[in-house]
């Protein structure tokens, strides 16, 4: 059985990855994804790195695919989802290794210039084009950089991506 803190954060992941906002999680949901991260980061669609992350969003959409589609539709619904993680024994704790990996693949698009962070600014553009307001973009970024020393760096951004999965009660309050 479900905590009412594991179906929250369960249920938030989902609207996240439900990009079109239809109710369901199809690839296409996963495309639209990667299609806003690279956008911000302008890379060619040939470069190494954004392979790695089609690669990586891919490996994600397989598991929930595998795990959470019921009806064998390519498609998984809210309650398809949260069940995947009730029935599914090892199905979250794999889903968060992948999205680990897709974390680590989004850091390398984002990190233009190759120096091992993320600027204020490229971190607020990629929630910006996800459609949060300035001010909540501003915020997540301060979530983000732990150390507070105005940049993130690839294990700051990773924890941040896994926290969506793993969130406790005391994170929920600091809004992390």
């Amino acid at each position: 059985m479900l905590s009412n803190l594991q179906i929250k954060n369960i249920d938030r992941t989902f609207h996240v990855l439900d990009q079109d906002h239809d109710g369901r999680i199809g690839w296409t949901d996963f495309e639209e994804a990667q299609a806003g991260i690279l956008q911000q980061s302008r890379r060619p669609p040939d470069a190494p790195q954004v392979r790695n992350l089609h690669d990586a969003y891919l490996s994600v959409w397989q598991h929930i695919r595998d795990f959470a589609d019921a009806d064998h539709d390519d498609l998984v619904t809210e309650a398809d989802y949260r069940a995947a993680y009730e029935q599914r024994h090892g199905f979250g704790a794999q889903l968060v290794a992948k999205w680990g990996r897709c974390a680590e693949a989004t850091f390398d698009v984002l990190d233009t210039d190759g120096d091992g962070y993320l600027s204020q600014s490229e971190v607020t553009a990629i929630f910006l084009s996800a459609g949060l307001e300035p001010e909540i973009a501003r915020m997540a970024f301060r979530s983000i950089d732990l150390d507070g020393d105005g940049r993130v760096d690839r294990d700051e951004w990773r924890q941040s991506v896994c926290s969506h999965f793993t969130a406790t009660e005391d994170s929920m309050m600091k809004g992390q």
